[in-house]
């Protein structure tokens, strides 16, 4: 796909620029907000409640990443370029057992947020699912990355479930709950 700022290709795993993508768009993220999770008994069940609260100071972090992971299975990716350089990356699989495209990494590089590329990595995701007759896509964020939570619902996600001790035992502690969003097409 091209536009008259970006281009949009698929990216193979055998290309030397599928090694050089984590030092080019790092998975990193700043939020002045974060998701307390709150789960409570009740005399019907049980109910979760994700209330969002300001972050003082801000959470800032980065992860490190590797496209085309052994785990995945068949996986596409795809790349946003602006003058041949690398500014977005989205990488997703079509499991079968479920009938959804897992996204897998989605990523825009700082200073090229909120300029459509993220919007157009999806639309390619989306593109993918209908293909495939996939029931909906799914991703996993975390509970303090309160931009990446406001994008993916601004794009039609929405919460799917949550796993409390994903990363850690004190995940809840730390305002960094696996959360599961969602979209059916």
């Amino acid at each position: 796909m091209q536009t008259d700022r970006y281009t949009l290709r698929m990216l193979s795993p055998d290309e030397p620029l599928a090694g050089d993508l984590p030092d080019l768009i790092r998975y990193s993220f700043e939020s002045q907000f974060y998701y307390d999770v709150e789960s409570r008994q009740t005399a019907g069940g049980f109910t979760w409640a994700l209330i969002r609260r300001p972050a003082s100071p801000a959470i800032r972090k980065e992860y490190p990443w590797r496209p085309f992971e052994p785990h995945v299975d068949s996986p596409r990716g795809y790349v946003a370029l602006i003058d041949d350089e690398p500014v977005g990356y989205v990488e997703s699989a079509y499991e079968d057992h479920w009938r959804l495209v897992r996204i897998w990494h989605f990523y825009v590089r700082q200073g090229y947020r909120r300029q459509g590329v993220g919007r157009a990595l999806m639309q390619e995701v989306e593109q993918a699912a209908r293909h495939f007759r996939a029931r909906g896509i799914i991703l996993e964020t975390q509970t303090c990355n309160d931009p990446a939570i406001l994008f993916y619902q601004g794009m039609g996600l929405e919460f799917w479930g949550l796993n409390t001790a994903a990363y850690s035992n004190s995940d809840i502690d730390l305002h960094e709950v696996l959360v599961w969003m969602g979209k059916t097409v």
